[in-house]
């Protein structure tokens, strides 16, 4: 064996063999993250983009119908726990006053699904304010629904936000 590996090196077979076993290694190590990958995420926010896109035309009515309600919405969410956290929800209508009579309902579920949405239970507006306590059993993207309703007329917003566990070192969820 020793000979063999002498006469390995003395005739500079090894530089051949060096580049086959980089690339072996390098497959290899490609296939892993490309499983990996996968496996995370899918890439699909919405679990049937082709009928969103088949009905875009409503989406677009909707945004239209929102403005010319005037009602201003902000979300947010803060961070209080490893993977838990307090959703905000501020509503106004056109002339700057707290909605107090409209009841506000959401969940949270993540992007193409794996896990089933969980609803959020929010308490009644007051002074145009709305919150609630969120837990979620992974770290990851999530996407937050909300619906704010005051009679016939109703207002859905959806925020998406990253909740990251001490593992991650960043000790925020941020909301987009």
């Amino acid at each position: 064996m020793i000979n063999y590996l002498r006469g390995l090196f003395r005739n500079d077979r090894w530089i051949p063999a060096s580049f086959v076993l980089f690339f072996i290694f390098l497959t290899g190590v490609e296939a892993v993250l490309i499983t990996l990958a996968v496996g995370s995420f899918t890439g699909l926010s919405d679990p049937d983009p082709y009928q969103r896109g088949l009905t875009y035309n409503d989406t677009l009515k909707e945004r239209k119908k929102d403005r010319e309600l005037g009602w201003r919405i902000s979300v947010d969410f803060d961070r209080n726990g490893d993977l838990d956290g307090e959703v905000t929800v501020v509503a106004y209508d056109r002339d700057g006053k707290p909605l107090t009579t409209a009841t506000v309902t959401g969940t949270i579920g993540r992007p193409a699904g794996g896990h089933e949405p969980v609803a959020i239970p929010f308490g009644p507006l007051i002074s145009g304010k709305a919150t609630a306590r969120v837990s979620v059993p992974t770290p990851g993207r999530w996407f937050l629904y909300i619906r704010i309703e005051d009679g016939d007329t109703k207002i859905e917003r959806r925020r998406e936000i990253f909740i990251e566990n001490a593992l991650t070192h960043n000790q925020t969820g941020r909301a987009l």
